[in-house]
């Protein structure tokens, strides 16, 4: 916060001077400037991944990635990107598939008569 109001009355100021200096070659401030007027396009990635129907088929799909990326077709950040995609998938499949067991568990004992008679 303190850093922002000394800039907020010299702001105009310090762009301005950045811009001279990338007008006169500096390559730092240059590469500012251009940093801040062109902004970064994230490249789309096209990766064929094995069907994931359950959980486990994770495991193949993240192995697909971690060779990609070992390969040089995609950075790391790519990678881990993905990895996170599929992480969320995974969560996604193992809730579904944990619902659905919990949902015929409760079927299996609600059927059931009390035949113990209680404590």
């Amino acid at each position: 916060m303190a850093c922002q109001n000394l800039l907020d009355g010299d702001g105009e100021a310090i762009i301005s001077k950045a811009v001279e200096l990338a007008k006169r070659g500096d390559g730092l401030a240059l590469r500012l400037c251009i940093e801040r007027l062109v902004p970064r396009r994230e490249r789309t990635v096209e990766l064929e991944l094995p069907s994931i129907r359950k959980a486990e088929d994770i495991a193949a799909a993240a192995g697909v990635v971690i060779d990609e990326a070992a390969a040089g077709r995609l950075t790391l950040a790519e990678a881990r990107e993905f990895l996170g995609l599929l992480e969320l998938q995974r969560k996604a499949l193992e809730t579904s598939e944990l619902a659905v067991r919990l949902e015929m568990l409760e079927g299996g004992l609600g059927g059931r008569d009390d035949e113990g008679g209680g404590l």
